[in-house]
């Protein structure tokens, strides 16, 4: 809903919002999703020494996360990654040359990649307890980073020699000649591969998120029910490969209609121009003819170390599942490509 997570009761509470919101999680739920981001592909200029060269940026999270509440208790399980990816490629002019007197053809090329990656994945457990109008969550974390440079250079280099009785000034007879002295069925004995790492960093360790709800009523057009929330994260500070900061974020949400509901979080981050926030809302149309569902339009707009965002949301409930999209786009300078794309499919059981 906008980027709102701090006083919501979603599922995917064990991932991304806040784990206190647990306890409101109906039946079992089984939740996978794939964020991606930040998708770039940009030729790079033209230079003599070779036939192209392109670059790709590229950042996508897979997860899986397992929900249940049971007695005013809550908890999850579930696999949460991350990988980010910088290459260029790079392709090497060809470089051949037919040697006459020992009816030999020769032929190199050469492919470099440029790569810097930054792998962080682990799995964390949740757990919330209800305690009258409030709630309390804590989530243990077990991430992993790895953060590798280098460069991979692949090479091929052809070598042919035909048999002595070749016209060589025929072309019709000394290309099939130079192609059947070739050995197809065994390439890989033309290809040379080498990985030059200059960084190969790996760090392990186990952060911890805090999690607080809390209910009340207010006279806001008639009463209505508000749900506040705080949320601590990566409380612990422990040494990554690239840190995590600890970020403490309060939020309020609040359904003003029976199909209209708005949230506001609001997050102090290190290092980040001035508050972070978050505003969206959500339009919920549900039905009960012949089968239950539902459909949900979701907005919103957001502030992240200064630069302003753009959210978009369609969520479509069947039954028991529930699909999921949305769309986050900086305001200025973004091509839809570049966007955060986000999907996710939930079952119920």
């Amino acid at each position: 809903m906008g980027g709102v997570m701090i006083a919501t009761n979603a599922s995917d509470a064990s991932a991304f919002g806040n784990p206190a919101g647990l306890v409101d999680v109906e039946g079992n739920n089984l939740s996978a999703g794939v964020t991606l981001s930040n998708f770039h592909y940009t030729p790079l200029p033209a230079v003599p020494e070779f036939q192209f060269s392109d670059q790709l940026e590229l950042h996508l999270s897979p997860s899986i996360t397992y929900s249940r509440s049971f007695q005013g208790n809550g908890f999850s399980i579930g696999y949460l990654s991350e990988l980010r990816n910088k290459a260029t490629f790079s392709l090497e002019n060809t470089r051949s040359e037919y040697l006459v007197d020992e009816q030999r053809f020769l032929a190199k090329t050469l492919s470099i990649t440029e790569y810097n990656q930054l792998l962080q994945s682990g799995w964390y457990v949740g757990y919330s307890k209800k305690m009258g109008r409030s709630q309390l969550g804590i989530r243990l974390n077990r991430i992993t980073q790895h953060a590798k440079k280098g460069q991979v250079f692949v090479g091929l280099a052809l070598d042919a020699q035909h048999a002595s009785d070749i016209n060589v000034n025929d072309p019709r007879a000394l290309i099939p000649a130079i192609i059947d002295s070739l050995n197809l069925a065994d390439l890989g004995q033309y290809i040379e591969q080498s990985d030059e790492v200059s960084q190969d960093l790996e760090r392990s360790n186990f952060d911890l998120d805090l999690g607080y709800q809390h209910r009340f009523n207010i006279d806001l057009i008639g009463k209505r029910k508000i749900l506040t929330g705080l949320v601590i994260r990566n409380l612990l500070q422990r040494k990554f490969v690239e840190r995590l900061p600890t970020k403490i974020g309060i939020g309020a949400n609040t359904k003003i209609l029976k199909w209209l509901t708005t949230g506001l979080d609001v997050w102090r981050v290190p290092r980040h121009r001035g508050l972070d926030f978050a505003f969206g809302w959500e339009l919920v149309k549900s039905w009960n003819r012949g089968f239950s569902g539902n459909v949900a339009l979701r907005n919103g707009l957001s502030r992240i170390n200064g630069v302003g965002v753009c959210s978009l949301g369609l969520s479509l409930g069947l039954g028991s599942s529930r699909w999921e999209y949305s769309l986050q786009g900086r305001f200025r300078d973004q091509p839809f490509d570049q966007a955060t794309h986000s999907f996710a499919s939930t079952v119920r059981f």
